[in-house]
């Protein structure tokens, strides 16, 4: 996975905890003023926090491939070029060996 992909789902998922955090905390402010809580808004910072964990999973699988799916065309072109760019290296690398060697030995 490219890091600015990862870098942007970590944006996501700081953004989600950020806002989910301030909701649940004006939840218990409010509590807290009234000392007390009632099984409503105790029931209303409980699924806060499951929405948040529904969230960062959907955050957290999004772009990811699904399982035995194919790699997108861009994605196999870049593969192909590296494989093509690493045999070329290679190459050369053995042909300069070649060369230097077949010179030594006249």
């Amino acid at each position: 996975m490219p890091l600015l992909c990862k870098a942007m789902k970590l944006e996501a998922v700081q953004i989600l905890t950020s806002s989910k955090l301030n909701c649940v905390y004006s939840h218990i402010s409010k509590a807290l003023e009234e000392c007390e809580i009632s099984a409503d808004e105790y029931k209303l910072i409980l699924e806060e926090v499951e929405k948040y964990h529904e969230m960062k999973e959907e955050i957290r699988h999004k772009n990811e491939p699904a399982v035995g799916s194919m790699i997108n065309e861009k994605s196999k072109n870049e593969l192909i070029k590296c494989g093509r760019d690493q045999a070329h290296t290679s190459f050369i690398k053995k042909l300069a060996q070649s060369a230097a060697s077949e010179s030594l030995s006249h």
